[in-house]
């Protein structure tokens, strides 16, 4: 007898696009992730640069480090179609991240001293 597809909601994927991106999303990804690279490290440059003892410099790494996070988990939950919003929060995630992990850094670092 054969498989009656009309109602079927979802489709069973082929043993070869199992957790393969397209090349649309992975090009899509791969611009996010450049601009994302070069802001970090065109920060965390400055941040080395600043002579604190290396406190500014490890606070944006921290921030780095969630922002990759953060870019991890969105690339593995959805590779096959990123949203606007996705790519969006890997290419600026970093500049979200560090403002707030310099604050709260910063604070912490006042008030236990």
């Amino acid at each position: 007898m054969a498989e009656h597809r009309s109602f079927r909601l979802t489709t069973t994927p082929s043993a070869d696009s199992i957790g393969q991106p397209s090349l649309a999303a992975r090009a899509k990804h791969s611009r996010a992730i450049t601009v994302a690279v070069v802001q970090q490290g065109f920060v965390l440059i400055l941040a080395a640069l600043i002579l604190d003892g290396g406190v500014t410099l490890r606070f944006c790494a921290a921030a780095a480090i969630a922002s990759w996070v953060c870019a991890l988990v969105i690339i593995l939950r959805r590779p096959q179609q990123p949203t606007n919003f996705d790519l969006a929060i890997i290419r600026y995630g970093f500049g979200l991240a560090l403002p707030l992990v310099l604050a709260i850094g910063f604070l912490v670092d006042r008030f236990v001293r």
